[in-house]
Order: C-alpha cells, then structure tokens, then sequence
C-alpha cells in the first residue's frame, strides 16, 4: 500500500469525529489556531473576518430569520454558523448524543465573536447515523413551532478506500446514511416549520469527491456491491446531495414551501474530515512527492473558515439549483473566496459533474432513496401544505 497517513493521525481524526476531541470554546481564536496545528493548511483564515463584516453589512435583509446547521458544532459548519449569527440570524446547533460539549463550546464561540447573538442549542441532540433520532429531533423542532428559514445541510462523515464498511442501527452504511439518507429524512420531517418561513434556503454542502461517482451507484446506496467502501461511498453521498437539491426544487412548491434548494462546495478544506479519508494516499498524491494529508493541506487547502464562505453565502442569497463556490488559494478577493458558479464556466465544473447530471437522474435517486426512508417518515405530505403540525 502506498504511504499516507500515519495510524496516531488517523486515530486522532477518528476521535474528534466521534468523541469531539477537538471543538470551539469561549475562546474562539484558540480554535482557529488548533486547526492548522491539528490538520496543517494555512496557520490563519484569509477572508473570513471581512467577510464576518461585508455578509453584515450586504445581506442585513436577513437579519431575525432563523437557520439550522447540521454539523454546526466545529469545522466548516461552526464557521457557516458564525456567519450567519454575524449577519443577525439565529442560528440552531443541533448537538450529538453524549457530545453536547461540542454544541454548547461553539455556541459561547459565537457569542462571544458576535455580541448579542442568538444561538440555540436543542435539548434534543441529532444523531445522524438514527433514523429513530432524526424523527425525534424533528418533531421536537416542529412542537416548537418556530419557521426555519435556512437549513444547511453540512454534517458529514469521511472514510477511506481500505476502511471497513460499518452498518448503523437501521442496516445502512454509516457514512451514506450520515452524509445523505438522514439529511434527505430530515428535511422531509421539517416540513411543517419550513413552510413557515416567507422564504426558505436549503444548501447542501457538496464536495469535488463527487465526481468519482457514477449514476448507476445510486443503485447500491446501503453500500452492498462487491468493492464498496467508505471513500467510494462517501464520493456518492456527495453527488447525491447534488441531486437531492434538484429534486427538492419543484416539490417544495408543491408541498406549500417558499424556497429553492441549492449546493455549495468548500474546496479543499484543511479539516480532519481529509485524514479520514487518507486523502493523500486515496488520491496517489505520493507520485508527486506529498507525502501525507496535512502536506496536501499546507500545499492547496483553506482554512475551514475560509471553506465556510460558499456555504454561507448561499444561505443568504443562493438561487434553485446553482452551485456556490470559491476559488481556493488562488482568490485574491473576498467575492472570488465566494460566489456562484456560472453554469459551464467555473472551471471544476466539467463534463460528467453530478451537478451537471439530469433531472431524471435525480429523479431515480429520489425513488431510490424513499424506498429506503418511507418506513421511517412522518405522514407528511409533498403534494399538499394542509398537513398539521
């Protein structure tokens, strides 16, 4: 096997993710600093204080609506988060079983960084890798009754091409079901307080690993072909949150939803999400002398406040369908570290994207995916805005 990753590394990766090891506090600075530590990657965001100050002043017409960030506890979404609390949203961080440490550190994070800032943590916690968790959560969302007017689909799980294959509870390959399964669930068992809002937002947080994946892999979403694996897997949910977004849209409409549904990639991001996948070694990159993932990042990553910008961007002005992106380290300007793809132009977006692929593609998924959600959803309807709370 090719060099990569060390096993302490990837160990360490594997317990931020699961123990939250690594999280903000009261002491957001320390945060910013302990990623590049941990991960490599610039030793410092380029952007994201002007943007905390442009998105401010640009996008005040936001300012009282609400948005819940799945993930929002550390990484990328704790810097999605922070934003929108910047621009005057209150923003919900859902927190993990036995984890609520992490959601509660990120929310003092916030407050203090923004004076006055309303940060929910439920009492709730979400589980991702439990369908039976996503429908308690939602439902005590829903009996709160609030509108949720943003609902960034950011929670994410990585893995390599020699990792295991783990199953959850539900008999579904745990990073498929993380990634895309219990998003998909959880904005279905939203409905009720999504259709409050006076115009909803809802961005799914893609990556380029997308385009490892092919449509006909949608036809083994629990991850039971000969040669599956977590990184092959991981690639998939990536591309089917692409066409998640293209299906939601002309359903909202029908289920009584104001809103589009839209994408944003982060780029390379220096995050332990990388490590996990043992990125450098999955992707060869020993053939041109990286040796490891922090390498890589100190090479061509962002930092992650940085990768939260296309993110946080969308949620306050994306369109149905677009593509919210950043040039990488190669911006030399805020709106260039952030901004719309045009369609066929940015150069990433090529020939074979799965934010390229067709609408009946998206449509396959969506009835693949309900094959496997329908046991597990509420009786809400997409066809109808008279369902009760």
């Amino acid at each position: 096997m090719a060099p990569g990753d060390s096993r302490q590394l990837r160990d360490l990766a594997a317990a931020v993710r699961d123990e939250a090891t690594l999280h903000p506090s009261a002491d957001g600075e320390e945060y910013d600093d302990a990623l590049p530590q941990t991960w490599g990657g610039p030793r410092a965001p380029r952007w994201y204080a002007a943007a905390l100050e442009v998105f401010a002043s640009d996008h005040s017409a936001n300012r009282g609506r609400r948005a819940l960030v799945t993930g929002g506890g550390s990484g990328i979404g704790f810097y999605v988060a922070k934003l929108l609390a910047a621009v005057g949203m209150a923003v919900i961080l859902p927190c993990r079983p036995a984890l609520e440490h992490e959601a509660y550190g990120a929310a003092e994070a916030i407050r203090k960084a923004v004076p006055g800032a309303a940060v929910e943590v439920p009492p709730l916690p979400l589980d991702l890798a439990s369908f039976a968790s996503v429908n308690a959560f939602a439902a005590h969302m829903r009996a709160n009754g609030s509108a949720i007017d943003v609902l960034g689909l950011n929670a994410g799980r990585g893995g390599s091409d020699a990792d295991p294959i783990v199953r959850t509870a539900d008999a579904q390959e745990i990073t498929m079901q993380v990634n895309y399964l219990s998003h998909a669930l959880l904005v279905h068992e939203l409905l009720p307080v999504l259709r409050k809002s006076s115009h909803v937002r809802i961005v799914a947080h893609t990556s380029s690993a997308r385009n490892n994946a092919r449509p006909s892999d949608f036809d083994d979403l629990a991850g039971r072909r000969w040669g599956a694996t977590p990184w092959h897997l991981y690639s998939t949910s990536k591309a089917a949150l692409c066409m998640l977004a293209k299906a939601l849209n002309p359903r909202l409409a029908q289920a009584g939803v104001r809103g589009v549904a839209l994408v944003a990639d982060p780029g390379l991001a220096a995050t332990g999400v990388n490590v996990q996948h043992d990125l450098a070694r999955v992707l060869g990159l020993h053939r041109r002398g990286i040796k490891d993932t922090k390498a890589f990042h100190d090479a061509a990553a962002v930092h992650a406040a940085d990768a939260a910008l296309p993110m946080a961007l969308a949620a306050l002005e994306g369109h149905a369908d677009a593509l919210y992106v950043g040039d990488g380290p190669s911006a030399t300007s805020l709106e260039a570290a952030a901004h719309r793809a045009g369609h066929l132009l940015w150069q990433d977006v090529r020939r074979g994207d799965p934010m390229l692929w067709s609408e009946a593609e998206a449509e396959r998924l969506w009835t693949q995916t309900w094959k496997i959600l329908d046991p597990f959803k509420s009786d809400f309807s997409w066809e109808s805005s008279k369902d009760e709370l």
